[in-house]
């Protein structure tokens, strides 16, 4: 399973809390941190990552062997995660 972890720079407007609502209940998914760092939570599970934002998309790296995962940024300014996260907006 390809494990993933951070997103952009500063500037970018990606900080904070990412994820959705489950039923009247919050869910953070993906957290991002001002240094380029981010933790994605993996059923209960955190890993760490870095990010990076552009042409549309956020691209995270980490988990074993570094790989990296592009996620495409909609108009609104969520994460489309697919089908392993779903649509992810940033907590309000």
């Amino acid at each position: 399973m390809l494990l993933v972890s951070v997103f952009a720079a500063c500037g970018n407007g990606f900080a904070g809390e990412y994820g959705h609502s489950v039923n009247g209940t919050w869910e953070t998914i993906m957290t991002f941190k001002g240094n380029g760092e981010v933790e994605l939570d993996m059923m209960g599970n955190i890993m760490v990552g870095k990010y990076e934002v552009k042409d549309g998309k956020v691209y995270i790296t980490g988990g074993k062997g570094g790989q990296t995962q592009a996620f495409r940024i909609d108009e609104q300014g969520c994460i489309d995660g697919g089908m392993l996260f779903g649509t992810m907006c940033r907590k309000q």
